[in-house]
């Protein structure tokens, strides 16, 4: 005998399917009833996916596309493909200015406001511009040096 909800063989012993909680039904196989219908236990299938509800698949695509877009770092999918295709990082804007400021307030003693351009993209050992403004309204140059693809720089005030 089968379980009309999963297809488990189930002994004459028990009352309910021990893989699903359904109730046993009693159908006669067709040897004996030749007017009853035969229940067919369903295959079960060995396909990862169509094993889990729907809820279930709902949340596992949810948690990918946001693992995904974790991984992008702020980056939009055109930005960050074509980035793998031709080794260039894309770094964190804020992250860069944030960097160089509290970098020129601990060294110099000075507050300043960076600015870099958006995006801030470039391959490792390449050097980009920024500037940082103090508040004063003096203007200078930051040389920006993209380290390797992980997105680490290093700066340097330029006079």
């Amino acid at each position: 005998m089968f379980c009309v909800k999963c297809g488990e063989s189930l002994s004459d012993q028990i009352s309910f399917c021990p893989n699903c909680g359904t109730p046993r039904m009693n159908v006669s196989p067709a040897s004996e009833a030749p007017g009853e219908p035969v229940f067919t236990p369903p295959q079960k299938s060995n396909k990862f996916w169509t094993s889990w509800s729907p809820a279930r698949r709902g949340w596992f695509v949810m948690i990918m596309v946001l693992t995904v877009l974790a991984g992008l770092n702020g980056q939009n999918i055109f930005q960050y493909v074509t980035g793998i295709a031709t080794g260039q990082v894309t770094l964190s804007v804020s992250s860069v200015e944030n960097e160089i400021e509290s970098g020129v307030q601990k060294q110099a003693g000075i507050t300043v406001t960076a600015t870099c351009p958006n995006p801030l993209m470039g391959k490792p050992g390449e050097v980009r511009q920024c500037t940082v403004q103090d508040s004063t309204g003096s203007t200078a140059f930051v040389d920006i040096t993209i380290q390797n693809t992980a997105g680490d720089v290093t700066w340097q005030v330029r006079n």
